[in-house]
């Protein structure tokens, strides 16, 4: 994502993966095209958005990271701390969840 290229992020998630990529959306996309139309509305070589991950970290089979998300339209702009759990199997992404704080995903995923 970070180079901007929709196709190359989406071959790293399973064709019917669970994506909650953030908190505040409140709803869930399943499916490969639904995560490309959800990354879409960032542009089409996802301009507005940028994720800066500030730490990741394996555990119990899935994978923790934390960052900060920083979205901008027109005069608009907005930033938000965050963490996710990313459930991988054969290499691809099989469930994505976002929780507003990296507590919350260490809970979540069953650490303490």
């Amino acid at each position: 994502m970070a180079r901007g290229d929709v196709d190359a992020a989406l071959a790293l998630v399973d064709s019917e993966v669970e994506w909650t990529p953030t908190v505040w959306s409140g709803s869930s996309a399943r499916g490969r095209e639904r995560v490309r139309e959800w990354m879409l509305q960032f542009g089409d070589d996802l301009e507005h958005l940028r994720v800066n991950l500030e730490a990741v970290e394996p555990s119990n089979g899935r994978v923790l990271a934390l960052g900060t998300v920083f979205d901008r339209r027109g005069d608009h702009a907005f930033a938000t701390r965050a963490g996710w759990i990313f459930e991988v199997a054969g290499g691809l992404v099989g469930r994505a969840r976002a929780f507003s704080t990296w507590e919350d995903a260490r809970i979540a995923a069953g650490g303490a």
